[in-house]
């Protein structure tokens, strides 16, 4: 099987000795199945790679441990060092260990050094006892997955749909647009925010390449880079999006007023709702927390004037799963909570409103028509 090679980096970067080299060094040597070890100030330089490289070529060794203070930086340089090499990755390790405890004194650093031994001794075994694994080449999956609706995850879905990729834009509201869609103005040319982004929202909803899975939230991610596996929460609408035709009489004849999530508070919306005029897409949800049917058991009128017959109250949630080769993050931003700011009066007092509902108030498309109303 050969001897096991093992690389030390007490880290210079560090200041105080991570462990003392030569005490350790004396008590790998009495290992038989251990090569003498090579220790060097920063493995992670060139010239600690060069030095790694000519202990292993001239030792021939096919398994080897190292052992340094932050593996997560280092560990992917070394292992496409080891392929470049002609060497098995599989076959040796890297190590992570931390700094001496009290950092500077004598007995420990002694300890440390014990200790930093130990783990040394426990990944020789584990290393000696590996079968070489068969190099798999990772199948790339060219589908990426957007987290986030807003202005950020459309742009991003735009240019990776125009580029040629597939991509599954996830948000979590039932349409896309995020916040921007409720300010009033944006920098620096204040312009108006939904003129700005709604032909964008269109565009995303119309492109051949991006698949849109709105009212949805990411449960879990499994896999890696190239090929994840993304499994996702599709949150129940109680309205068939399959069937809806986006009228908006559902919305007109609803005889519940509520508070508008969308208007930040200081506008009126329906139980079942859209989240603007132009949303994309533009298909309704009901809120069962202050719909008349699912709060009285009575009611029913969207069901009554749906004339796609799309209204399903037993609608449940469903998990879809979804194969990319890479996925990004653009989750945007959130306000403070009611809890967080409540001591301003927010949440009492009714003219102590947020930036967004203030927005709203500007807004010519929100409830006052950009007039400022107390």
């Amino acid at each position: 099987m050969g001897k096991v090679g093992v690389v030390l980096c007490p880290c210079e970067l560090e200041g105080v000795p991570l462990f003392n080299p030569e005490a350790l060094g004396e008590k790998l040597r009495g290992d038989e199945g251990v090569l003498p070890f090579v220790h060097h100030p920063r493995v992670c330089s060139e010239t600690g790679m060069e030095a790694i490289r000519g202990f292993v070529e001239e030792n021939e060794l096919g398994r080897v441990v190292v052992a340094c203070s932050k593996p997560e930086l280092f560990g992917p340089t070394f292992r496409k060092a080891l392929r470049q090499w002609g060497l098995n990755p599989s076959l040796s390790e890297v190590l992570g260990i931390g700094p001496a405890p009290g950092r500077g004194s004598g007995d420990d650093l002694q300890g440390a050094t014990e200790k930093v031994l130990h783990l040394i001794e426990k990944r020789i075994d584990e290393v000696r006892g590996r079968k070489p694994s068969k190099s798999q080449k990772i199948r790339f999956i060219k589908r990426v997955m957007v987290i986030g609706g807003g202005i950020t995850g459309i742009t991003a879905s735009i240019d990776l749909g125009n580029g040629g990729y597939e991509v599954v834009l996830v948000d979590r509201l039932p349409s896309i647009g995020g916040r921007m869609l409720q300010l009033s103005e944006t920098f620096p040319t204040l312009d108006c925010a939904q003129c700005t982004l709604t032909p964008k929202t269109v565009e995303t909803g119309q492109h051949p390449h991006i698949r849109l899975i709105t009212y949805g939230e990411v449960e879990s991610v499994s896999g890696g880079v190239g090929n994840f596996l993304v499994k996702i929460r599709r949150k129940a609408a109680y309205v068939d999006w399959e069937k809806c035709t986006g009228c908006g009489l559902c919305l007109e004849k609803c005889p519940s007023k509520v508070s508008s999530e969308f208007e930040r508070g200081v506008g009126l919306g329906k139980a079942i709702y859209t989240l603007s005029p132009q949303a994309v897409p533009n298909k309704p949800v009901i809120n069962r927390q202050v719909c008349r049917y699912f709060t009285t058991g009575k009611c029913r009128v969207c069901e009554k004037v749906c004339l796609a017959d799309a209204i399903d109250y037993a609608q449940e949630d469903v998990f879809i799963e979804e194969k990319v080769g890479a996925i990004i993050v653009a989750t945007g931003l959130d306000l403070y909570s009611k809890e967080e700011i409540g001591e301003y009066g927010y949440g009492d007092v009714p003219d102590v409103i947020d930036g967004l509902a203030f927005e709203r108030l500007n807004s010519a498309s929100g409830p006052t028509a950009g007039e400022i109303r107390r």
